[in-house]
């Protein structure tokens, strides 16, 4: 697992960055409330991670300061947006009200990648 990411940023886009570490530029997923705290391209940066892995998937969740949890992130299950929206900073009753909403829009069994991005793009009102 990548729990820690410390080295150049070469790009930022809506959600996402690339890390350049050693020479190997690491795609990195971030919510919104952390790409507000990054620096500019070319700056030096630190990112704690979650590394996700599906059959068809390995992608790196990070976070700009240290994840606020008890207990790590779960990205599968039960519970599991909720202690993603957690651990990326937002107060519990408000994670359980996003959740619910997410839910109505795209279902339980839409994959959980999904509803993070959904509930990402709710909490920060977009369209």
């Amino acid at each position: 697992m990548i729990a820690r990411l410390s080295g150049t940023l070469l790009d930022k886009a809506a959600d996402t960055v690339i890390v350049d570490v050693g020479g190997v530029g690491y795609l990195v997923h971030l919510s919104l409330q952390s790409m507000t705290r990054l620096p500019a391209e070319g700056a030096r940066v630190d990112l704690r991670t979650y590394t996700h892995v599906r059959e068809d998937a390995l992608q790196l969740y990070g976070f700009a300061r240290p994840a606020p949890s008890a207990a790590p992130i779960q990205l599968s299950g039960g519970g599991a947006l909720i202690s993603a929206l957690v651990n990326l900073g937002y107060k519990p009753a408000a994670a359980e009200r996003t959740a619910d909403a997410v839910r109505r829009s795209l279902g339980v069994s839409a994959p959980v990648e999904d509803q993070l991005r959904e509930a990402l793009r709710l909490i920060a009102g977009a369209p």
